[in-house]
C-alpha cells in the first residue's frame, strides 16, 4: 500500500453511484439515525453531535460476534440493520474491501477543523458528496505547502481524499452538506495512471 506521500490529495475515481438513491435510503431511515451514535468518535473525545454542526451516522458497525479491537475501524464491516437489503449496501459492493462507512453531515455555518487521521497505508477514505451548495469545500495540507481546497460536486462521483495529510471541511451555504464517507483497507479502487 502506498504512503500518504505517494498519493494525490484528491482523486475522482471510477465508481459512479445514484446520489437520489442514496438520498432516498438516507431519508427513508432519518428516524432510525435519533438513536445512533458513531462509537469510533466518542471513544476519542468527538461528540456525536458537535458544537461545530458536524454530524457522523454510523452506516456500519463493529460486529457483536467480533473479538477484535474496538478502536480499529478496519473492524467495522457488518451493516446497520437499517442499511440492509438497500442500494446502500450496492455502492458498498462497489468497492474491493470496504470497512467503516458513515454518512458525515455538516449543517449550514458547521465546519470540521484541521486534523490527520492515519497514514494511507492503513486505510484509504471515499468521499461520496449525496447534498451540497456552492459554499462547501475540503481541504488538504501536505506538511510545508499550502492547503489545496475544492468543492466536491454532488454528481454522483466518488472522490479518494487523502486523509493522511491535515484536512478540513466546512459549509458556509444555507443547506445541509452530506457526504457518504467509505474507508476502504485496499487501494485497489484507486486508478494512478
Amino acid at each position: 500500500m502506498k504512503k500518504r506521500q505517494e498519493l494525490p490529495n484528491f482523486l475522482k475515481i471510477k465508481q459512479k453511484v445514484d446520489i437520489d438513491k442514496i438520498l432516498k435510503v438516507y431519508n427513508d431511515n432519518i428516524k432510525s439515525f435519533e438513536d445512533k451514535k458513531d462509537f469510533l468518535n466518542l471513544r476519542y473525545g468527538v461528540p456525536y453531535v458537535s458544537e461545530n454542526g458536524y454530524t457522523q451516522i454510523p452506516v456500519t458497525k463493529f460486529p457483536e460476534s467480533a473479538t477484535g479491537d474496538i478502536g480499529d475501524e478496519r473492524n467495522y464491516r457488518e451493516l446497520e440493520e437499517w442499511a440492509k437489503g438497500t442500494y446502500i449496501e450496492e455502492v458498498l459492493s462497489m468497492f474491493s474491501s470496504p470497512t467503516r462507512t458513515r454518512f458525515c453531515v455538516i449543517s449550514p455555518g458547521g465546519y470540521i477543523k484541521p486534523h490527520i487521521d492515519y497514514n494511507t497505508d492503513y486505510s484509504v477514505r471515499y468521499q461520496i458528496p449525496i447534498t451540497t451548495n456552492d459554499w462547501c469545500y475540503v481541504g488538504v495540507q501536505r506538511k510545508g505547502e499550502k492547503p489545496e481546497l475544492v468543492h466536491l460536486p454532488a454528481d454522483g462521483s466518488v472522490w479518494f481524499m487523502n486523509q493522511g495529510f491535515n484536512h478540513a471541511a466546512w459549509n458556509m451555504g444555507k443547506t445541509d452538506r452530506i457526504h457518504m464517507v467509505v474507508c476502504v483497507d485496499s487501494q485497489e479502487d484507486l486508478s494512478l495512471e
